[in-house]
């Protein structure tokens, strides 16, 4: 039985996949984003799914959907993650790390949010986030940019289960309807920590705020990484791909 959240989910993610270039349509969705993106030629889901477990050390799929696009950007894998709308979900990739205090770190996704994304966004929805879970688990730190469901609009953060969300920078909108390359730079620690956003390369801002809680990095991940179970019902779904030369 389709569901009514699966209903829902069904006309704009059709509209995400043309617009990305994931459909038989790839070349014309990619001349609607003024060629930003450069279609290449239709692969069978499995080599997209290896091209992706490629790009990132492990796919995260759990209520949530994490498909691959036929078309890739700039010669990288596109994912088109889906969430719909009940319980807690997520879809995303991850990058592992190993970021020490005192680094001076970048990291950075190409997104795509469909036209009416921030609307449909009801609580927190994390966009690209690090974390040291696998060698702290609940005693975990977690940074990175997020949308806030209050005004829709997105921040970057530093929080962890012992203390209240920091907010570093921002808030700030992200374009719909279109690719965009959202990049952070970092200098990690806790009293000399810096940050700077870039969105396609223009300075957002800077925050000299601390970065870290002074441990020690181990991952990043992307695409829909995390949401407000409590608050998100409905549907969310958009397309992410690793920058070139990460």
């Amino acid at each position: 039985m389709i569901t009514r959240s699966q209903m829902a989910l069904a006309v704009p993610l059709c509209a995400l996949l043309a617009a990305v270039g994931c459909s038989r349509g790839a070349a014309h969705g990619a001349r609607q984003t003024a060629a930003v993106i450069q279609p290449e030629p239709r692969e069978a889901a499995s080599d997209s799914l290896r091209a992706l477990r490629g790009e990132y050390d492990q796919l995260n799929v759990s209520d949530g959907r994490l498909a691959p696009g036929a078309a890739r950007l700039r010669g990288r894998p596109v994912g088109i993650a889906s969430y719909d709308g009940d319980g807690n979900g997520y879809a995303r990739g991850l990058r592992r790390v190993r970021w020490e205090t005192g680094e001076t770190v970048r990291y950075g996704i190409n997104l795509y949010l469909p036209v009416g994304f921030r609307n449909r966004v009801q609580g927190q929805v994390d966009l690209m986030r690090w974390d040291n879970w696998p060698e702290r688990g609940d005693n975990a730190d977690w940074g990175g940019i997020a949308i806030w469901g209050g005004d829709r609009r997105a921040r970057l953060l530093r929080f962890n289960r012992g203390a209240d969300e920091d907010v570093l920078l921002g808030p700030f909108d992200l374009p719909e309807g279109r690719w965009f390359r959202l990049t952070v730079v970092q200098r990690l620690g806790g009293e000399r920590g810096a940050s700077e956003v870039f969105l396609d390369g223009r300075k957002v801002g800077r925050s000299v705020a601390p970065t870290t809680y002074g441990r020690r990095i181990v991952r990043v991940r992307y695409g829909l990484v995390a949401v407000d179970s409590s608050r998100q019902r409905r549907p969310l779904h958009l397309a992410f791909a690793a920058p070139s030369g990460r």
